[in-house]
């Protein structure tokens, strides 16, 4: 920065000793008060040369800070918006192997249950045949079923007999 207002200087320099060089050269006066006044014109024209570089300088300095500032904006809501990107996607694939989890498990719950459906079949059927077997070689019984015995404790536990 310092080399390009060094350049800078350098040229506004130059510009005004051209412009000083383009003034017709009057013959110097040995008047005090003429003198002072070029004293004062020149320091004047001098200062606000450098009072101008100086604006001009805060000037662009205020511009970089603004570009990088909106640079900075830029580049955070870039940041925010990846995140939620990622953030989003992330929570889309877990959604989607949530579903798929659940689709294999409602597969497996219905073999479960088909599973389940043909065991019971099949002990039925069993059981059927169990019993179509006994029948065929069981004679059917046409007495009267014995009448149930109550049984009595007989042992002493040294207390006697009751």
């Amino acid at each position: 920065m310092s080399a390009m207002l060094f350049k800078k200087s350098g040229i506004i320099l130059a510009l005004i000793a051209l412009l000083a060089s383009s003034f017709p050269a009057a013959p110097a006066a040995a008047d005090g008060a003429a003198s002072t006044r070029n004293i004062i014109l020149g320091g004047a024209l001098v200062g606000g040369t450098l009072l101008i570089l100086n604006h001009n300088r805060k000037v662009h300095q205020k511009y970089d800070e603004l570009t990088n500032a909106r640079n900075q904006a830029q580049a955070d809501r870039d940041q925010a918006y990846a995140s939620y990107q990622s953030a989003a996607s992330s929570s889309y694939a877990y959604a989607q192997r949530l579903a798929a989890t659940q689709r294999e498990l409602a597969s497996y719950r219905h073999t479960l249950a088909m599973q389940h459906d043909e065991i019971v079949k099949l002990r039925h059927q069993i059981a059927l045949r169990q019993d179509n077997a006994r029948s065929a070689f069981v004679q059917p019984n046409t007495a009267k079923p014995p009448s149930p015995t109550v049984r009595v404790a007989s042992e002493s536990f040294g207390w006697g007999q009751l």
